[in-house]
């Protein structure tokens, strides 16, 4: 049995994400490779290679295909690709996973007959259960954690797969089968994923819907060998943790800096967190063990905004993290999001004025995008929020895909406009 993993590229760049290695379909590939199972992954989304070239693909001998639909953007590629697929070879299986096409796999198997099965939620072991199911070695009624359509076209979904509840348990994601050097070439920095799940509940996130609210960290020991990994084989001198909430257990951050200090590794480091999830203390350690950069999820100056979308943090409390972490030497990146529930020309002046007051060395500024699987994506008029359409390759959070009932689609991006002139005007930048 072979099978093909794709990473779809972007039909518009989306930088944050353009070039990071699929970890999602490493990790993937990893099982199946445990098992037995050949496995190709093909990353159209990799610098110098997101041409878009479904001709291209290398689909010999090829049994299965599954392509990644995560990325709400990307979407409309990995239906193109499913269908030029098709195409060539109308008996090849086509799966998909990752959050988009688990939160509208109805929709997808009822719109899109050159897809065969949703793998929904984590695919590590559904999918392998699939493919085994698929090579005839196990039954496809029996399967959790898949969606796919019965002979009378009726979408079928099986009960829900049990999450991977030690993370340890899961082979290093094959990442000998990424075009590394190509990553590298563009930027020096190598990723890694290594905890799941979130205890928030944030309106516009779909985290917690996807891994659930309990947080699975993987061991200190783990982090250590992928890092080791990175930096021996791949001579990476940077390391980002792509965990929503890297810093959730300070227990277990403040032993893994112990250890990167012990082993004396040069490596610089940058992660995310939340801004109540850090202290002087914790900040100090970071730094010590290579911490360079944090991004901090700020998303308004408003504490009303924050309080509409569940955010259980404070302004105050973010005023303190950006001023601790500064102090430390630590760089800090402020995400923000503009056009969230009860965003009106006063919020936005007030996120302006935070901005100002904390001089973030950096910012990440994002218009908000209603994704599938978020509570404003369900309710949007319970939380006061329009939404603009479904043409998915527009939900890039470059352009406004909702409006709030105070601003309009083109007032979202003058308060855009405006945020970034004043910031870069505040640099000296402009």
């Amino acid at each position: 049995m072979k099978v093909t993993l794709v990473n779809p590229p972007s039909e518009f760049v989306d930088e944050d994400l353009l070039h990071a290695p699929p970890l999602g379909l490493a990790s993937i590939a990893a099982v199946l490779e445990t098992k037995g199972v050949e496995v190709d992954i093909i990353d159209m989304a990799a610098p110098g290679q997101a041409t878009g070239d479904k001709d291209k693909l290398r689909l010999s001998g090829t049994d299965v295909v599954g392509i990644s639909a995560t990325l709400t953007p990307r979407f409309p590629q990995a239906i193109a690709i499913s269908r030029a697929i098709k195409k060539a070879d109308k008996d090849i299986p086509i799966v998909l996973g990752g959050n988009h096409a688990t939160f509208m796999h109805k929709e997808i198997l009822q719109n899109y007959s050159s897809v065969d099965f949703i793998v929904l939620y984590e695919g590590e072991y559904s999918f392998l259960k699939l493919v085994e199911a698929l090579e005839g070695r196990k039954s496809l009624a029996k399967m959790r954690g898949i969606a796919y359509r019965s002979k009378n076209g009726k979408v079928i979904v099986t009960p829900k797969a049990e999450k991977v509840k030690d993370l340890d348990a899961l082979p290093m994601p094959a990442r000998h089968l990424l075009p590394m050097e190509l990553y590298k070439k563009w930027r020096e920095t190598g990723n890694i994923v290594s905890s799941r799940g979130c205890p928030y509940r944030c309106t516009f996130c779909s985290t917690s819907a996807f891994f659930g609210h309990e947080v699975r960290l993987n061991s200190i020991e783990r982090v250590l060998q992928e890092i080791e990994y990175l930096v021996e084989k791949h001579h990476l001198k940077q390391i980002s943790f792509s965990d929503d909430l890297f810093t959730f257990s300070r227990a277990r951050v403040n032993a893994l800096c112990d250890m990167i200090i012990e082993k004396n590794l040069d490596i610089k480091w940058a992660c995310f967190s939340r801004v109540d999830y850090v202290d002087a203390t914790l900040l100090h350690k970071m730094q010590k063990a290579g911490c360079q950069q944090i991004l901090y999820g700020v998303e308004s100056g408003s504490q009303r905004i924050l309080d509409l979308c569940k955010k259980h943090q404070t302004v105050e409390r973010a005023r303190k993290a950006i001023e601790l972490t500064k102090e430390e030497g630590i760089a800090v990146c402020a995400s923000i999001i503009l056009g969230l529930p009860g965003e009106n020309h006063q919020t936005v002046q007030k996120t302006l004025d935070f901005i100002l007051e904390t001089k973030p060395p950096d910012i990440s500024l994002h218009l908000l995008v209603p994704y599938p699987g978020t509570r404003i994506w369900e309710e949007p008029e319970k939380f006061g929020i329009r939404i603009l359409g479904q043409e998915w390759q527009y939900y890039t959070q470059a352009i406004p895909m909702v409006e709030t009932k105070d601003l309009s689609w083109g007032d979202l991006l003058k308060a855009k406009s405006l945020i970034i002139r004043e910031y870069l005007k505040a640099k000296g930048e402009l």
